[in-house]
């Protein structure tokens, strides 16, 4: 499933603070779009992650779509969410 569609599955309780939750919401969607927007990451890249972490495609499937193996499409993820943390980590920062 996407990730939209499992996040919006799971029963969640309200936010403390629903402003603090809106923020975070809104910090999220600036890094996605600056991830997507940056030059230096390849076409094929974005197009992996997008499908595995945002689509909620499967790995295999997104493998053989790419014709490349299981364990370089999880490699492609795992270095999208690290980046995607770090411009959430900067963009908090530069809220200070």
């Amino acid at each position: 499933r996407a990730l939209h569609e499992r996040v919006a599955a799971e029963p969640v309780e309200p936010p403390a603070n629903p402003e603090e939750d809106d923020f975070r919401k809104s910090l999220f969607n600036i890094a996605v779009g600056q991830f997507f927007a940056d030059e230096s990451i390849a076409p094929r890249t974005k197009e992996v992650f997008r499908r595995t972490a945002i689509e909620g495609e499967s790995p295999e499937a997104v493998a053989k779509a790419f014709m490349m193996e299981r364990h370089a499409v999880d490699q492609i993820k795992s270095r999208c969410v690290l980046k995607l943390r770090t411009i959430v980590e900067a963009l908090e920062k530069a809220d200070d």
